[in-house]
């Protein structure tokens, strides 16, 4: 990056001097062989139709010009007009000692100029454990934040708690009906309730502390597994991210937008 942006700043005032753009195809990258140099440039080929010179022609002009520059060691003119630059050993000897001198924060900036930047990411169901396809959108989600911050946007993370709608009053009827099996009943489960051995352990703690819970009206006693569960579970989420060093700034309830 630090090469590719001291062509650009070395280019950029050429090009302004006799009245040209930067051309927004512009490719500046290393070359696919490294014995052609450490970057490769096509801003001559696209140049050639609004100077109204050959390719070759304007990639001599801009090697001559960039030649005087102590950072270039080596810049020759290949094909139809590429430009490929070599760069001295001090150029990258700086890299090394700003990197030093930065310590943790090389490579850091301010492209984002401190622009607020939400980001959700897990945001699953409290219906049950986290599985690996959550811990992959863990370790983006989070990945991505610390890269904005990084690159000076002001970044906020969110954990979107879906804990409204069908399926959150589902997990309360699912443990409420592992509540009554457990007390001896046999209860008739619908067809999509949630099948988990963790709802058993769910319903066997719960019991635990409640006392004469199979005894309640169906309503309150499901209400009471829905609260207990979805907690349970959300607290499991919560030490799960957290073992893996992942967190979030904002749990932002559904049934508080609701």
């Amino acid at each position: 990056m630090r090469a590719k942006n001291h062509l650009i700043n070395k280019l950029t005032p050429l090009l302004s001097a006799k009245g040209l753009d930067w051309p927004a195809k512009t490719v500046i990258e290393p070359p696919k062989e490294k014995k052609f140099g450490d970057m490769a440039m096509n801003i001559a080929l696209l140049l050639a139709k609004e100077v109204g010179k050959s390719p070759r022609d304007i990639a001599g002009e801009l090697a001559r010009e960039l030649a005087e520059d102590a950072a270039i060691s080596a810049v020759d003119v290949a094909g139809p007009g590429f430009l490929n630059v070599r760069f001295s050993p001090e150029f990258w000897l700086q890299t090394v000692r700003d990197a030093e001198q930065a310590g943790s924060r090389f490579g850091a900036s301010e492209v984002g100029k401190g622009k607020k930047t939400p980001v959700a990411f897990v945001s699953a169901n409290p219906t049950g454990p986290l599985h690996i396809g959550h811990g992959r959108g863990a370790a983006i989600g989070d990945s991505l934040a610390r890269l904005l911050r990084f690159a000076g946007y002001n970044v906020s993370t969110e954990y979107y708690i879906n804990d409204a709608g069908r399926q959150m009053r589902l997990l309360g009827l699912s443990v409420w009906l592992r509540v009554l099996e457990l007390a001896g009943r046999q209860p008739a489960f619908p067809e999509d309730w949630y099948k988990g051995e963790y709802i058993v352990d769910i319903a066997r703690e719960l019991m635990g502390k409640t006392p004469g819970l199979a005894e309640m009206p169906e309503e309150e006693g499901v209400d009471i597994c829905f609260e207990y569960a979805m907690n349970s579970i959300l607290d499991g989420i919560k030490k799960d991210l957290d073992d893996f060093r992942v967190s979030h700034e904002s749990w932002f309830s559904e049934r508080s937008l609701v």
